[in-house]
């Protein structure tokens, strides 16, 4: 697959009904793709640009190998590109592979899976996929156009 924008989000955006840099957390999350080593693993989640939140990723006890850790320092440059801090996860137990990162909203009065918006999929760039160690994985975001992604 490549990186890309879920469908909804862009609209929410559009709509100016999310807004990048106002007081929302927006959170990332590790996942996996597939179970195994990736060569013949089982898949666990297709991306599909038709994907609306959280609840469209399964939450098996795999696929999602981190809680989400909100993004800090979110702005929007000149170029209308998003920007934010580096994203630490702490620990992140040894397993198999990581193949992909999740940008969602988790507004504060989110109910459920259902409410949080999924807004972007990556899982090309950098050092995808990786393997967890026990140790910490930091997620370095471009500091050059796209940045994290651009509307």
């Amino acid at each position: 697959m490549a990186n890309l924008l879920y469908t909804a989000a862009r609209a929410a955006f559009m709509k100016a009904e999310l807004d990048w840099d106002d007081d929302v957390p927006i959170k990332v999350m590790l996942i996996r793709t597939v179970q195994g080593d990736g060569a013949g693993g089982n898949a666990v989640y297709t991306v599909s640009a038709t994907h609306t939140s959280l609840a469209d990723v399964p939450d098996n006890g795999y696929c999602r190998a981190t809680d989400g850790v909100e993004l800090t320092g979110r702005a929007v440059n000149s170029d209308a590109e998003a920007e934010a801090d580096n994203v630490t996860f702490d620990a992140v137990p040894a397993g198999d592979p990581i193949q992909a990162i999740l940008i969602y909203a988790d507004p504060e009065d989110a109910q459920s899976d259902a409410d949080r918006l999924l807004i972007a999929y990556y899982d090309t760039g950098g050092s995808m996929p990786i393997t967890p160690n026990g140790g910490d994985i930091t997620v370095t975001w471009p500091t050059s156009s796209p940045y994290l992604f651009g509307l």
